[in-house]
């Protein structure tokens, strides 16, 4: 996005940051809240950000608009913190809940797997579509 590579580590930086500042702020109302709730309000405010990130890098992208690429970064920092404010950790506290007690260590260990197992398909994949 026309950053050099000191500026794209420091916006690295703030990336973790905003998901350490979503995930600490979402503990302080994950037991109050119930998870459907948060987890469809996160799913809907992730949509918008999104949505709003892909329009801006489809037409600022390549160009020299300053303003257009700032907002582009900023909607990436507002897209992780939003993620881990709804629905990262509170994912996790709900699918330990729907398994009864004595099958929740194994419903756990299951959602832990799959989710490793995305992430490995992610990561193989995305370089091939990305080219």
């Amino acid at each position: 996005m026309g950053y050099s590579p000191g500026q794209s580590l420091n916006l690295l930086a703030g990336t973790y940051l905003a998901a350490i500042a979503g995930n600490l702020i979402s503990l302080t109302y994950v037991d109050r809240v119930p998870r459907n709730i948060i987890l469809s309000v996160g799913v809907i405010a992730c949509v918008c950000v999104l949505s709003a990130e892909t329009a801006l890098v489809a037409n600022f992208l390549g160009t020299t608009n300053k303003a257009g690429l700032s907002a582009a970064a900023a909607f990436l920092f507002l897209f992780l913190f939003t993620f881990n404010l709804f629905i990262e950790g509170p994912s996790y506290y709900y699918a330990s809940e729907i398994f009864p007690t004595h099958l929740r260590a194994k419903g756990m260990t299951i959602n832990v797997i799959g989710f490793c197992v995305i992430n490995i398909l992610w990561l193989e994949l995305a370089p091939t579509a990305f080219k």
